[in-house]
């Protein structure tokens, strides 16, 4: 059955997805049965969140995603990575030239949310669809409502987070924590970009 909604399974969904990784450095991927819908349907937000992470991250582990999927995207003229450009703005800090860019959080709540549920049926074979914050200390501080902010990384700080096991720690890794009844999940992508996914408690 499907990871977010239980219909019958078509296809397999990779979490996270397999486009954000090189072949070459990524042969561990988590599976998890799915629906046409949701494998298929966030397919242009999982483009443009890979473009952000691959922008925001450095190192040779993501070289070849900025090269072979990023940058060939680009130059046949699809893909966000142009979009991005012309709605970035360039400022000067540090003598540094930086580009700024709004981020479209709703479609980065979209994907992770997705992740998050594969990620849940993957430890506990329970199908849930949508049911998470998504928080970024990087990307997201800015926009978090203080008080989810300072809960976060109060809790994020203390926990004692198990470790789930990766062959590519250098691309990725992730953890989880249980904070009461809460299923807490801990991403990080090439060792410097973090996101919390926090189940939203329904009762």
């Amino acid at each position: 059955m499907c990871y977010a909604c239980g219909e019958p399974k078509t296809s397999v969904e990779h979490a996270p997805p397999r486009s954000w990784f090189s072949n070459a450095r990524w042969d561990d991927p988590i599976k998890v049965p799915s629906c046409r819908a949701h494998n298929n349907d966030n397919s242009r937000d999982v483009e443009y969140v890979r473009d952000i992470i691959a922008a925001a991250a450095v190192g040779d582990c993501v070289d070849d995603v900025w090269q072979k999927g990023v940058l060939k995207a680009a130059s046949h003229g699809r893909g966000t990575f142009l979009k991005l450009q012309r709605k970035s703005d360039e400022y000067s800090h540090d003598g540094r030239e930086i580009q700024a860019i709004d981020l479209e959080t709703a479609r980065f709540r979209s994907v992770f949310c997705a992740i998050g549920d594969a990620l849940r049926f993957h430890l506990y074979k329970e199908p849930r669809q949508h049911n998470w914050h998504v928080y970024s200390p990087l990307l997201f501080s800015h926009i978090a409502a203080e008080p989810l902010k300072a809960m976060i990384d109060g809790v994020a700080a203390a926990a004692h987070w198990d470790i789930q096991e990766s062959k590519k720690p250098c691309c990725f890794q992730w953890a989880t924590y249980m904070h009461g009844e809460q299923l807490w999940i801990r991403l990080i992508f090439y060792k410097v970009l973090d996101f919390y996914l926090i189940e939203r408690l329904t009762r």
